[in-house]
Order: C-alpha cells, then sequence, then structure tokens
C-alpha cells in the first residue's frame, strides 16, 4: 500500500525525469522519499518529567542530539527522551549501536516532516 502511495505521489516526477536512465529515476525518488522522513531513537517514555531530565543531562554531557517530547496518551501524560533527528534509517541504528550499553534496546521512530 505504501509503495502503492509513493508511486502515484511521485508519478509526476518520473515524467519530468523521463529522459533519465531508470536507475537514475529510482534513486532520486528513493532520495525524495527519504528526506520527507525523520528518524529518532527514542531513548525511554516517563510519566514523571524529572526522570526524563535526568538522563537527558547524563547523556547530553556525551554530547548526543537530544530533545524531550510532551506526548499525552487519553488522561497520561509520557515525556518521551530521542536523539535526533536523523535524515536515514540507517544513521539511526548506528546511532543506538554506538550508545552505552544499557540504553542499546532503545528503538526507532519515524516522524513524517
Amino acid at each position: 500500500m505504501k509503495i502503492f502511495f509513493i508511486i502515484i505521489l511521485f508519478s509526476s516526477s518520473i515524467v519530468a525525469q523521463n529522459n533519465l536512465p531508470a536507475m537514475d529515476r529510482i534513486n532520486n525518488l528513493l532520495k525524495m522519499q527519504r528526506a520527507s522522513h525523520l528518524f529518532y531513537v527514542q531513548i525511554g517514555a516517563f510519566k514523571n518529567k524529572r526522570y526524563a531530565t535526568i538522563i537527558y543531562k547524563k547523556l547530553r554531557k556525551m554530547h548526543y542530539p537530544l530533545k524531550i517530547e510532551k506526548r499525552k496518551i487519553g488522561l497520561d501524560k509520557y515525556f518521551k527522551l530521542l536523539i535526533g533527528p536523523f535524515r536515514t534509517k540507517k544513521e539511526a541504528y548506528s546511532m543506538r549501536d554506538s550508545l552505552p550499553k544499557k540504553y542499546r534496546d532503545s528503538f526507532i521512530l519515524t516522524e513524517d516532516n
């Protein structure tokens, strides 16, 4: 379904690029699709902002690009601690793998631009 949507969305780009070889057109479409998403490593989600802030300060000392994002799910508030953004999923996984061992079970989130 997602592939179908991407093909329709970028069909005008394909027509405009008809004089390029097929692989160049495919690579251009993939670059455009990747540019429309940002990726983050989620370290955790905390009900108490204080806990998120403590870990934020520890990781900030190691120069990670961090942010705390407030989310409401039902009546509950959560504070998500995120590293990023990254332009590719590969960059996000690479960052996750370079984290201290206790944070390596973190997962990757995708955010549409």
